[in-house]
Parts: structure tokens; sequence; C-alpha cells
């Protein structure tokens, strides 16, 4: 007997191709289940070498997971030792071998990307009827963290340099539309008063706090009067940001720093681990479409104790020890010890996976050589990027539609990236800077197929449509 079934190939993160039908025949005797012993892996890691199963040989997508090692040995554990929920071994483990890999001092392990964005706004302390500052370049869940909290983001344009923050357009800002009072404004304060204060500088020339009268200052957003409660730096396509200007600004207005490094493991900064960095709270996701993945999960990586352990009660419910005491609202944001065990397998093979991206975006930055008005991705010589996610940017933003359906035409799948955080419905009434690079940017890219488990006969087939395509379009 037959039926359909809409197979969906991509991560929920990306643009999703039309859905496409397939005929699955299903047997009238159910197969044996999978044992250790009938689990076939790969012959060899070598992704250059091994097609995985995982890249159907008809259809090429974006970004699929690389279950090339351990996984289902681990998964098989949980299986056996009945340990499929929250409790477990594989969960500390991973905690101890992301604090190994990252140089964080704590790890916390959570169910996804954005639970741990939300657990960070509430370590940095930030509460209802805030703001926080963001890159409008990243994917929506960073905003949406912020609008659990009851607070609304404020949206800035990103740095051509890296694609993040721009810490001279968020220290001029900052300059020109806050202000820092002692405490939070509670009566109504005239406008024309706090703006004639702000350009007198009479606030700026007084004599520099101590450091703990400077501590007790909030920065107030001018025309909302709402504080600024925390900063958050995003690395887009696994790039880090400009981290040390902005945390020197982020010190000058007393404003905490969360780095939103979700797609961004194995990135170094300086060539500091992730975990090294002078940040309170940094967020990884291990979705699908990640470099590593545990089928869904993130994870938040601390300096601190303290924060480690209270984020870590407010992920479990906030629940004392023993008994049903929970002495605070508390989120149920656990990782599983299934995810977890896949996380542990997955990061077994981090160097190998961080190996071929580099590999595959080498290859389409080739491309420029042939195609001049191509623009590749950024790419600082101080940074260390985890090359997440490959492909460029087309000279003219009319031709990524066409571009897309030649690819697709091929059976290999193309896609554009992000659609800014001020254009995306939630958000068009939130404060923000003029938008002029990303909107300059952000219709103009294409991303590219790049899993880490893409064989170099594929990748070479790729290259080879992506050529005649560029030529069919008259990209010189």
């Amino acid at each position: 007997m037959g039926f359909n079934s809409n197979l969906i190939l991509e991560s929920p993160e990306l643009e999703t191709p039309e859905l496409e039908t397939f005929e699955l025949e299903i047997s009238e005797s159910p197969k044996p289940p999978l044992t250790l012993e009938t689990f076939k892996p790969p012959s060899t890691l070598d992704p250059a070498t091994v097609l995985s199963d995982n890249i159907p040989t008809d259809y090429i997508p974006i970004a699929t997971p690389n279950l090339c090692g351990n996984e289902a040995k681990y998964l098989m554990e949980c299986v056996q030792t009945n340990f499929v929920s929250t409790v477990g071994p594989f969960v500390k483990k991973f905690e101890q071998e992301l604090c190994a890999v990252t140089k964080a001092n704590y790890a916390v392990p959570t169910c996804s990307g954005t639970s741990a964005l939300h657990l960070s706004l509430k370590a940095v302390g930030v509460k209802e009827n805030e703001l926080v500052i963001i890159p409008s370049f990243t994917f929506i869940a960073t905003a949406n963290a912020i609008r659990y909290c009851g607070s609304d983001p404020w949206i800035f344009d990103i740095s051509e340099k890296d694609w993040g923050l721009d810490p001279e357009l968020l220290e001029k800002t900052l300059l020109e539309q806050t202000l820092l009072e002692q405490t939070v404004l509670k009566q109504p304060v005239l406008k024309q008063t706090v703006l004639k204060q702000t350009a007198d500088k009479t606030l700026l020339d007084k004599p520099p706090l101590t450091e703990s009268e400077f501590s007790q200052k909030t920065l107030i957003h001018i025309q909302s009067g709402k504080r600024v409660a925390a900063i958050i730096l995003v690395c887009t396509l696994g790039i880090p940001p400009s981290i040390n200007e902005i945390l020197d600004v982020a010190k000058k207005f007393n404003i905490p720093v969360i780095l939103d490094a979700a797609g961004a493991i194995g990135a170094k900064y300086h060539g500091k681990e992730l975990g090294e960095l002078d940040i309170p709270c940094t967020v990884l996701s291990f979705n699908g479409n990640k470099l590593i993945t545990s089928g869904g999960g993130g994870c938040i990586l601390f300096k601190d104790a303290d924060l480690a352990n209270r984020i870590r009660h407010l992920s479990t419910t906030a629940r004392r020890a023993t008994g049903y005491l929970h002495d605070e609202v508390g989120y149920n944001y656990r990782m599983t010890n299934i995810a977890a065990a896949v996380g542990c397998a997955q990061l077994e093979n981090l160097e190998l996976f961080l190996k071929q991206k580099k590999f595959i975006a080498s290859k389409y930055n080739q491309l420029q050589t042939k195609f001049k008005s191509l623009n590749i991705f950024p790419n600082a010589k101080e940074n260390t990027p985890n090359f997440w996610l490959s492909g460029f940017i087309l000279p003219n933003p009319n031709l990524v539609n066409e571009f897309i359906e030649f690819m697709r035409s091929f059976g290999i799948n193309a896609q554009k990236f992000w659609i800014p955080i001020h254009k995306q419905p939630p958000y068009v009434n939130s404060y923000c800077t003029k938008q002029d690079y990303v909107e300059s940017i952000y219709k103009n890219i294409v991303i590219l197929p790049c899993s880490s488990h893409l064989t170099e006969k594929q990748l070479d087939s790729i290259i080879s449509v992506v050529t005649d395509g560029l030529i069919k379009l008259n990209v010189k």
C-alpha cells in the first residue's frame, strides 16, 4: 500500500522550498527494531569519500545534520537505560564537553536556543517595559526573547565589516538619544528639558563618577522614558561581531551584554574561544541546521558560578531540590538526555565539521575570481568564523529569485536569508536607527548548500550549476 507524504527538507530558520510529494511504500511486515548489532555506521568519517544517506542523491538541501558518529549508539544507550527525559548522564556530559570545547567555566543546556536567549535576558536583569538593543540582521528569535520578558527591541543597523552591531553607530546613538539617571524615571519628565540637558552636554561635563556611583546609574531612552536594559550581540552566519569595541561602549553606558552565538560554535574572536570572552551570557543553538545539532536544543555559557546556578534553577521550573516546592516563577527549559546524547556524539566530530565547512566556503568564495561583481560574506582578519552557512551576495536583488529557481531546477536548493527585524510584522513599530546598510544587502544574499557531509563530487556539481546560472543571468 502507498501514501503521499510531504518531505520538508530544511530547518524552519531558513526559507523552505516548495514541498515535494514522494510515493512511499510501507511494508506489511514491520522491520525488526534497531539494535547496536544491526546498526551500521558509515565506514569512514571523511565526507569527501562517503556519500551520506542524509543527502538524497536527487536533491541537495542547504544544511542537514551530519550523523556520522556515535549518535545511534548513544541514543540506544538512553533507551536501554530508560534515561530518555531531562535526567540522565548525557546531560551532565554534554555540559562538561561544551565547557571544554568553548573554554567556558559553566554551561547550562536548554531545550532550544530561543529559551537560552530568554533565560539570558532574565540573567542580566531585563524586566517588563524596557528596551534591549539588537542588530536588525538576526533571526527573529533574538527579538522574540525580548518580548517574552515584556520588553521591546531597539533595532540598530549593522556594520559592513562583520554584519554585527556597528560600535560607532551604537556610541553615537546612545550619546544622542539616552540619559544616565540615578534611578529609573518614575515621574513624567518634560522631553524638552531632557533634550536641552543632552544638547548642552551638562551631564557629560560633570566630574567622572566613582565606580560605586556609576554602578547605580540607569540608562534611559529619552523619547520613551524606558530603561535600556541590555545589548544582544549576534554572530551572523557564525561570524563574531566587533565584540571588544561593543564592550567598551557598553561599559561607558553601564549596559550588560549578551552574545547570541546561536550558529557560531567553534568560532573564535581574537584567538579566543567563545566561552573565554568577558561576557556574562553566551548563547548557543543546536537546531538541525547548525554546525552541530542535538535534534533541537541550546545552551548558555557562563563565567560566573552564581549566575549559572541561578539560571539553572530558573530553567528547571524553579523547583527546590526535593518535593514540589517552587520558590518563584520558573521555566521548563531543560534539555533531555536524548538530545544531550546526540549533542555529545556531534561534539566528538566538531573539528571535522569545522574543517569541512571552511573548505566548502573557500570553494564558493573562489567564484569571485571569475565573477568580479559577486561579493563574499565578511571575514575580518582578527576573527575565525565557523562558516556555518555559505553563499554570496549578488550585485542586483532582482537576480535572486531567478537564480534560486535555476538552481532548484537542477535539484539543488538555494535560498534567501533573514528578513531584517525592523521589517518583521511584530516589530515594525519598534524604535530603530536608520537601516541603510542592512537594506542595501539583505535582498541580494543567496545561501548555498553547505552540509558538512557534502561530497567533493557534489560540491563540484553545485559549483558547475552555480557558474552556469551566473552566466545565464549575465553576472560579470
